[in-house]
Formats: C-alpha cells, structure tokens, sequence
C-alpha cells in the first residue's frame, strides 16, 4: 500500500508539471496535526517556510498534485509559525512532504 500512495503522488506531480496551478482545497494546519488529520484516510502534508525560495516554487506544483488527486487529504503547516510543531515531526529541512493515515505518520515523501 505505501508503494500505492507514493506512486499518487508522482504520477500527480508528473501529470501537470507544464499547466497552470489551479486553487485546489488544502487544509492549513497548526499544532494539533494529529487530530485535525485523525479523520482523514490518507493526508499529504507539506511542511513550508515561507520565507524559503524553493517552498514558493513548490507550492504550485503541491497545488496542481492536490487537484489531480483528490481522492486524498492534503494540507499544510507553515513551520515559521509552528516550528515546535515541525520538530516534534522531525522536519529539518523545506519543503518536507509526509504522508500520514488517520493522523499518524505513514512515510516522508521522497521525490
């Protein structure tokens, strides 16, 4: 199954690379990410600075991944707001995508 969700999201980012980004529903999240996403079979979550330059550039291919699959949650935590939050989840670098099932930690994203 992880092999299934992992290949959503590539086959998502592949599929619209050259279109315009659409404003796809993408939930904005705080500290309590464990249960805001307890309801939610499979969410992708995008940890961002905004200050940092390749989180802005990834955010309209994020964007055009949620449009093309919405068959699963995908949300967001601004770590320059939220950074106790972005550590207790182990995020070190931006953008950091994981993928969590009813709230907890699947697997990161790496691609």
């Amino acid at each position: 199954r992880r092999m299934m969700y992992a290949a959503l999201l590539v086959a998502a980012a592949a599929a619209g690379a050259s279109q315009t980004t659409p404003t796809p529903d993408i939930i904005d999240l705080d500290a309590n990410i464990t249960n805001t996403l307890a309801t939610h079979e499979v969410a992708v979550v995008n940890f961002y600075a905004p200050w940092c330059a390749h989180c802005i550039r990834f955010e309209g291919e994020y964007s055009l991944a949620a449009s093309k699959v919405p068959q699963v949650t995908w949300a967001r935590l601004d770590c320059a707001l939220h950074r106790e939050t972005s550590e207790a989840h182990k995020v070190e670098g931006y953008p950091h995508v994981k993928l969590y099932r009813y709230g907890r930690f699947a697997m990161d994203y790496e691609g």
